[in-house]
């Protein structure tokens, strides 16, 4: 239904005579590309597609009306790109509502200049057409929507009351560095969440033993002091599982409480915990190490990503001997923005577009596999970028 939508408005518009003037193409040698592109030769097209969206993810304020409805969707729109450059005559071609359209229509006119496009040599106005995204922040998704701000009462043996959701959800330990900026605090909130609970658990013997599997899920409430409290098991996989996850909650260091209108407030969260066993060839290859420009620690800056640039990605085994890649993958991740680029173990060109726009307050995760005896083994390193 939504691609019948899409496309019997954009060709209504088109029939209309709307766009499809004699100086508006749809089609052209050189489409436009956003600002900062003009110079990347044969990238310039893949260049503009991500400095779009970084532009539409940095810039985007989530309407109001939309996050009170939990509402998410894709508005998807069309704008000409003028003979200046300059992003004109925005059409909304499909609304999931509450302020969307209006604020796609606001990051459209507001869009730095483009180097425009260009048509048996000349200058042309050019028809783009964009989907924008709107993804709800994390703290919404953790409860229902409710009307009623009392606070639940906790499950367990205790008394204490909670809320399930917060004005501001509890923050992991370490996120200090963006005390001004709540989105990349939870950003960074969950990266190092999932840092300690990797570096945490212990695999139980009983669950090696029987070769027990999966995900076991767990809850437990941050107080207003930032302490653990009544962690508890939802579902649990057994062998050893779910009393090993109840260790290491118990053992997390204290959290940045979750407030309501300024004031701490206890709040429950969710968590689903990972239990994988290595296999032979993992463990095999514990020696392993993924490499990169010689980077060292997880934080990095922009700066240090360009230079990294000038060295290829290794991985290096126990005796410090080259592996050979089999494959590669970049990812970026800000507000909730996922870009990603692979390929068969070399650098692209795709990689060095996404390395070259990361921004302060971003994870950034480089994958590699190699293969040993038949098996592909995964390396990664996640670095978060800082000023």
């Amino acid at each position: 239904m939504l691609l019948w939508v899409r496309m019997s408005c954009l060709y209504a518009l088109l029939l209309s005579g709307v766009y499809l003037q004699a100086q508006v193409l749809v089609s052209a040698d050189e489409p436009p590309v956003f600002e900062g592109c003009e110079d990347q030769g044969p990238d310039r097209k893949s260049c503009s597609d991500v400095e779009l969206q970084f532009y539409l993810a940095d810039n985007m304020e989530y309407p109001q009306a939309a996050l009170a409805q939990r509402m998410e969707g894709t508005v998807i729109a069309t704008f000409v790109v003028d003979t200046q450059g300059y992003a004109v005559t925005p059409r909304i071609l499909y609304n999931p509502g509450y302020g969307c359209g209006e604020e796609a229509r606001r990051l459209i006119v507001q869009m730095p200049r483009w180097s425009p496009a260009r048509h048996e040599g000349r200058k042309v106005a050019y028809l783009v057409q964009v989907e924008v995204p709107f993804v709800l922040p994390t703290s919404y998704h953790t409860a229902a929507p409710s009307t009623d701000p009392s606070p639940a009462q906790a499950v367990g043996n205790t008394a204490r009351p909670y809320y399930t959701t917060a004005d501001r959800m509890p923050i992991f330990d370490g996120c200090d560095l963006y005390e001004h900026n709540y989105t990349q605090r939870q950003e960074c909130s969950n990266a190092l969440l999932l840092r300690y609970l990797r570096d945490s658990i212990q695999y139980p013997a009983a669950a090696r033993l029987t070769k027990t599997e999966g995900i076991v899920y767990a809850r437990f409430v941050v107080d207003t002091d930032g302490r653990i409290v009544n962690p508890e098991i939802v579902r649990d996989i057994g062998g050893g599982c779910g009393e090993e996850t109840l260790r290491v909650l118990s053992s997390m260091p204290d959290w940045m409480p979750g407030t309501i209108g300024g004031t701490p407030v206890p709040v429950q969260l969710q968590l689903p915990v990972h239990f994988y066993l290595q296999s032979q060839a993992t463990e095999q290859t514990s020696g392993y190490k993924l490499t990169w420009a010689g980077l060292i620690g997880d934080r990095v800056t922009p700066d240090e990503l360009i230079q990294a640039l000038q060295s290829p990605v290794m991985v290096r085994d126990a005796h410090g001997n080259e592996v050979t890649l089999s494959t590669l993958e970049v990812h970026y991740l800000r507000r909730r923005r996922h870009r990603t680029a692979a390929s068969t173990g070399l650098w692209t060109s795709d990689m060095s577009t996404i390395i070259s726009r990361t921004r302060s307050g971003g994870l950034l995760t480089i994958v590699a596999t190699v293969l040993y005896e038949g098996e592909l083994i995964e390396l990664e390193r996640t670095f978060e970028i800082v000023k």
